[in-house]
């Protein structure tokens, strides 16, 4: 220890010495005036909040003139356009400029990201500077980032939406527009997390058993559910339909049918949790209230239901008929374009009482009697009215065509505004 503080006193007093050998320090001369105080930087102008029925194109705001909000199927849609005294809703888009936005009733009430959201939308841009051919999910190709927040309520649509554009363009919109009476149909039918709103119910009542059927398909009959992309099911003895919860061991059978796929999904033949509920109106009996949460060997199985169901054991008769946007028309003529052609593919032609043409253009394969998605082929789709419906284009549709001794069947549906049916005779285009 005394070596150690040895060292230390050693050390002092040998910086004290260097210290007395340093020469004088020099007397400070005239110092300069101390720096004013700082004085704050003016602050950066905030970009003006969009009002309402306007839109921003990077630094330029413009506005809507024309704002109008509708049902498309059980899609809520809003549609704007800089053009003054359109009244109506389909006429915004005979406009050069417009824009448009639809969502799934599951996504109303919400604000989502374009890039990332599975629920249905779709946004369709013709404003000059800010074109969009389609955005919705899986199709973001024109776009850098996006988010748009959506909401009907008390008979008022407000939509705003920001969007980075492919090419850098920044576009910001706002939109509200009034409507009594848009339906929002929050029943939803959800497998593994992909929510959709269900459009049709059938139930079934026999032998003391009560049956429920689910799709987001929009179907008339029964029989349909064979070419939907899919439907779910609930089977219960009729004592257990009295709405209070249920364990899996209480059912009959649950689960889905994935056609596209061929794929059966059922309680009885996999392992299943879960719960569920159903309810059968005992003064309406085709009012039911479903509720049910399953796993089902993995796969999750989500169903909200509180309305009408349609009688299964109502046979479908058979309409030559197109039903477009809720319009019957028959159907007079079927013309089928057998040539061949570098993709393969057959196109049907069905006139119509309009003397306009519906064509389902598919693979040669396709017409064998056989439901087929257009997720199965990408040379598979619909046109009607100036619209082409495909995958490609954000679409869902199903079709079923099959070739008899100068007869054809067919049965074909895109899930929103189109159904068609047909039994009879064709003729082939040479």
């Amino acid at each position: 220890m005394k070596k150690y503080l040895s060292y230390i006193i050693m050390t002092a007093v040998a910086l004290v010495m260097a210290a007395s050998c340093e020469k004088p320090a020099p007397q400070p001369g005239p110092q300069p005036d101390p720096d004013p105080i700082p004085q704050p930087k003016p602050p950066t102008p905030e970009v003006d909040t969009l009002k309402e029925n306007s839109y921003r194109i990077d630094d330029e705001t413009y506005t809507f003139q024309s704002v109008a909000v509708s049902n498309l199927g059980e899609y809520i849609a809003i549609a704007a356009t800089p053009s003054k005294g359109v009244n109506d809703f389909q006429s915004i888009f005979e406009q050069d400029e417009y824009f448009y936005v639809a969502v799934s009733p599951l996504l109303n009430g919400s604000e989502f990201d374009l890039m990332t959201e599975t629920g249905l939308y779709t946004v369709i841009s013709t404003l000059e500077g800010a074109y969009l051919e389609t955005v919705a999910p899986s199709m973001t190709e024109e776009i850098q980032e996006g988010k748009c927040s959506f909401n009907y309520a008390g008979n008022k649509a407000v939509v705003t939406i920001s969007i980075t554009l492919a090419d850098g363009a920044k576009l910001e919109v706002s939109m509200s527009a009034e409507e009594a009476g848009i339906i929002v149909n929050e029943n939803i039918f959800s497998i593994d997390g992909n929510d959709k709103p269900v459009r049709t119910a059938f139930y079934q009542r026999e032998d003391g058993m009560t049956a429920i059927y689910l799709t987001p398909a929009g179907i008339d009959f029964f029989e349909d559910l064979e070419i939907v992309t899919y439907y779910a099911y609930i089977i219960l003895e009729d004592s257990q339909c009295h709405g209070k919860t249920l364990s899996v061991n209480d059912i009959v059978a649950a689960g889905y049918v994935d056609n596209v796929n061929s794929l059966v999904v059922d309680s009885n033949d996999t392992e299943t949790t879960g719960i569920l509920n159903l309810l059968a109106d005992q003064d309406d009996p085709a009012h039911f209230v479903v509720s049910a949460d399953l796993n089902l060997g993995g796969s999750t199985l989500k169903l909200r239901f509180d309305g009408t169901a349609i009688d299964a054991l109502v046979k479908e008769t058979v309409r030559n008929e197109l039903i477009y946007e809720g319009q019957p028309y028959e159907i007079e003529a079927a013309y089928l374009d057998m040539k061949q052609n570098d993709s393969g593919t057959y196109t049907l032609s069905l006139k119509t009482e309009r003397g306009d043409y519906l064509k389902i253009t598919m693979p040669e394969g396709f017409f064998d009697g056989n439901a087929y998605g257009f997720s199965q082929s990408p040379d598979f789709y619909i046109e009607y009215d100036g619209q082409v419906y495909s995958k490609a284009l954000g679409s869902s549709g199903t079709a079923r065509v099959s070739l008899g001794e100068g007869t054809i069947e067919v049965e074909a549906t895109n899930y929103e505004n189109i159904e068609v049916t047909y039994v009879g005779a064709y003729e082939q285009v040479i």
